[in-house]
């Protein structure tokens, strides 16, 4: 029903096959069944019998009771119809404990064999139903005491996907535990698999058989050959999967109108958000009704932490809040409309709010930005930069991640870089594969006996200098707050950025030496040599017909010149919480340097006291020690050795 997930582990469960079939005296014959990650491998064994070999690690191996597995299920009714097991054995190889099952073999196929999931109509009968209705009762009344599903897993699981608690008390039963479509057969029916039969909540095999109706959970592989989806990787991958739908979107969108997008800060020292660019900054605010909501449930939560603990929220603080105040301003699901009906509803909603002409007007507007930002920012991207940033940016924001994180982060770039503007298919993965390469460092260590990790699941870091925190005046009678990582992150990129520039523009007898200068200036790895700025690699950016190769210095200048394009206004203008702001603005540089002296004079002050607390713990001490220097207590025998007598 599965497939093995490698070729090791193909040839070390085959040779295991091979094995158990000589210790058990019985000769296999192909085509293998597979199980779920290649643990078991099954086949046929002579006419009347069916071989099946489990893998299980030694650090997770466990001990066989006569009473659990499919050994247990020897004892069960003869009216649960079930293979029987003639045969098993057991031994340790290379870090793995193999179990062999020797079972009866049945003729008669299951209803699903390539998928547990039931795909067509099996066409069974009613006699069929009332003999599995039969054999469910006759087991329920079996006494066991393995818990298959635990309580404690669903007093977990209840409220993390379905959002209620678990019942209590729960109803427990004796069932299969793994009951589906390809452990069923047809007429006559048999029951396969009775490793996980034990007590679960009652109903649980009703509920999984239909869940196998509903939902499938499989996929096929370009070979042709089926795997089981892993629902925690895929939810782990969301954020790379929704930047991607968000890059192909805005861009198909901006392509086909002729429009652009611009930045826009939400959150001070969060990543701004891109927005297409000419729409009014009142219709914004109009529409942003669940920002607002979700700003004034924040002020009052944040007033309760300060209350309740004394001090600002910590950045780590700060999401847990702004987290809570999204969900109780979570508004109920709306009942579905046609996109006709949307359009209409806000089209009338606008004009009852805005003028005609602000409405009427909207997309010339829009267009006619996008045609003055589009002039400015050419369809290039520099992936010497874009690595660098994207690197650095995700270790100073993570520390410790995977390649979904930087893949993310990449389209995030090509948003912000490109502003809407058509990109070369591939080049994200590209992106992202090149920052792996050049400026990370893998973490994971293949285990010896575990299945090699895939490359979505390896860990990686980064040798870069760590950035240090500071404090960013308020504005608006708003306390000062703690830089963010993404912050911090922007000041480490610009950092590795403006070092790969200095290298680039540098004189070639300058140029050679610009690497290692620049490492040990920013504490970071030295700055390898520079290939991706050949604009004629693959993935290097331009559409055919660009201009011409460029001088290291004249490409250096085109890139400045595309990122000060691609720069709002408002950004230049320094009304933003930008790390480059920040370096430059000289209010913000007065008020970190008077916040700078205020912590200081605050720690000095903090020191002294701590001083005199302790002098003054010390000088009683001190006049008893000096007391008892001046009067010493005469002791018996002083100044006699020992075991003399006066």
């Amino acid at each position: 029903m599965y497939s093995p997930p490698d070729d090791a582990t193909r040839q070390r469960m085959e040779a295991a096959h091979v094995e158990a079939g000589n210790r058990l005296s019985t000769a296999t014959s192909p085509p293998c069944a597979w199980g779920w990650n290649g643990r078991t491998i099954s086949s046929r064994a002579g006419t009347d019998h069916w071989l099946r070999v489990e893998a299980t690690s030694d650090d997770r191996v466990a001990t066989r009771l006569p009473h659990e597995g499919i050994i247990g299920a020897e004892n069960l009714p003869d009216a649960v119809p079930r293979p029987r097991l003639h045969a098993t054995v057991r031994w340790t190889k290379d870090g793995w404990t193999y179990d062999a099952d020797l079972i009866s073999y049945m003729p008669q196929p299951v209803i699903s064999q390539n998928t547990p999931e039931l795909l067509t109509d099996p066409g069974l009968t009613d006699g069929w139903w009332e003999e599995l209705h039969q054999a469910l009762e006759v087991l329920a009344g079996v006494a066991t005491e393995r818990e298959t599903v635990r309580t404690l897993w669903m007093r977990r699981s209840f409220p993390l996907f379905l959002g209620i608690d678990a019942p209590d008390p729960i109803e427990r039963v004796t069932e299969h535990g793994d009951l589906h479509w390809a452990n069923l057969s047809g007429a006559p029916l048999t029951v396969m698999d009775w490793e996980r039969w034990g007590s679960v909540p009652v109903g649980f095999d009703a509920g999984l058989l239909h869940e196998h109706c509903l939902i499938a959970n499989r996929a096929q592989r370009p070979d042709g050959s089926w795997y089981a989806l892993d629902t925690v990787r895929l939810y782990q991958h969301v954020v790379a999967a929704g930047t991607l739908y968000t890059l192909q979107m805005t861009t198909e969108v901006c392509e086909e109108l002729g429009l652009a997008t611009v930045p826009r800060e939400v959150t001070p020292g969060l990543r701004p958000v891109m927005e297409i660019a000419g729409i009014d900054q009142e219709l914004i605010d109009w529409s942003a009704t669940r920002r607002r909501r979700i700003e004034d449930v924040l002020e009052g939560i944040t007033d309760d932490y300060i209350q309740k603990y004394g001090r600002l929220p910590g950045e780590r603080a700060r999401h847990g809040l702004a987290w809570w105040a999204a969900q109780e301003t979570r508004p109920d699901k709306k009942t579905p409309r046609p996109l006709d009906q949307l359009l209409a509803w806000w089209r009338v909603s606008a004009l009852l709010n805005f003028e005609q002409r602000m409405v009427d007007g909207l997309l010339q507007r829009c267009q006619a930005a996008g045609k003055l930002i589009r002039a400015r920012v050419r369809p290039r991207v520099d992936t010497a930069l874009a690595i660098v940033d994207v690197a650095a940016v995700v270790f100073t924001v993570r520390n410790i991640y995977a390649r979904r994180h930087v893949l993310a982060e990449t389209r995030r770039h090509l948003m912000e870089t490109l502003r809407g503007r058509a990109y070369v298919p591939g080049i994200d993965s590209y992106i992202a594969d090149r920052a792996l390469q050049r400026y990370s460092r893998q973490l994971t260590v293949p285990q010896k006996g575990r299945r090699t990790p895939a490359p979505d699941q390896l860990s990686y870091t980064a040798d870069f200098a760590w950035p240090a925190r500071w404090w960013i005046a308020g504005t608006d009678g708003k306390p000062p707050r703690e830089s963010t990582r993404y912050e911090r992150a922007r000041v480490a990129s610009l950092t590795l950025q403006n070092a790969i520039r200095a290298a680039l523009t540098a004189p070639p007898a300058v140029r050679d030496e610009a690497p290692a200068a620049a490492s040990s200036s920013a504490a970071a790895p030295a700055v390898p040599p520079d290939h991706d700025h050949d604009q004629a690699a693959p993935h290097a950016v331009d559409h055919p017909g660009r201009d011409a190769a460029l001088t290291p210095a004249q490409r250096a200048a085109a890139i400045h010149a595309h990122q000060q394009a691609a720069m709002p206004q408002e950004y230049l203008e320094g009304r933003t919480t930008d790390p480059a702001t920040w370096m430059t603005s000289p209010q913000n540089l007065a008020r970190i340097a008077a916040l700078t002296r205020a912590a200081e004079a605050r720690s000095r002050t903090v020191e002294e006291q701590a001083d005199q607390t302790k002098q003054a713990t010390q000088a009683p001490a001190a006049d008893a020690v000096r007391q008892q220097q001046r009067h010493p207590t005469a002791q018996p025998d002083q100044g006699r050795g020992p075991g003399r007598v006066g």
